[in-house]
């Protein structure tokens, strides 16, 4: 085997192995391709079995909330997704809200939305991710005073559906090509 036919398989090999995770951020439900999905409503996300909340300081209706006057995350635990959106509200206007999800204590990737400024459940923020997470932070921009807080709905897809880059693929079968050549010219 020459130089040139080992330098591209092992070029391939090691563009192959798995690096940081995509995170594709979506838009709204639809943008899920998981076929198992749970979704938590309401009252029920501070009790879920799907995951521990922290900071869940109770529901009101249909939402559940967080109020303080600093903007502290709600962390999502203990669960084992690969997709990820929440239906959100808050009470003032002109700031970000960011969805972070990690595995372990490694950020695999972030989403920001800017709210809207009313004070409806109406804003959506999501994601997809092709390396399970473990845990998600949902964080609010500071705001003026007392910051209410809430999600009336949060689903969770189970599946992975990533499929390589198209560029992986093709660097892999050139290491593969470049294998087959060598041993040919051995034969």
């Amino acid at each position: 085997m020459n130089i040139f036919t080992k330098a591209i398989t092992i070029l391939a090999l090691l563009v192959s192995l798995p690096s940081n995770a995509a995170i594709i951020a979506y838009t709204d439900f639809s943008d899920f391709s998981s076929t198992t999905i749970t979704s938590d409503t309401g009252a029920a996300i501070g009790t879920s079995p799907n995951f521990t909340v922290a900071g869940f300081s109770g529901s009101s209706g249909g939402e559940t909330g967080w109020a303080s006057s600093a903007p502290n995350p709600m962390l999502f635990t203990g669960l084992s997704a690969f997709e990820v959106g929440m239906i959100f509200g808050n009470d003032q206007a002109s700031f970000d809200v960011t969805l972070s999800v990690f595995n372990g204590l490694n950020l695999l990737g972030s989403v920001v939305v800017a709210t809207n400024g009313n004070d409806l459940n109406d804003q959506f923020i999501g994601l997809g991710s092709d390396v399970a997470f473990d845990s998600i932070e949902l964080q609010y921009g500071a705001g003026s005073g007392n910051l209410a807080r809430f999600i009336t709905r949060i689903d969770l897809g189970y599946d992975s559906a990533a499929v390589p880059e198209p560029s992986i693929i093709a660097l892999f079968a050139a290491g593969l090509f470049g294998l087959g050549f060598a041993r040919r010219r051995k034969a």
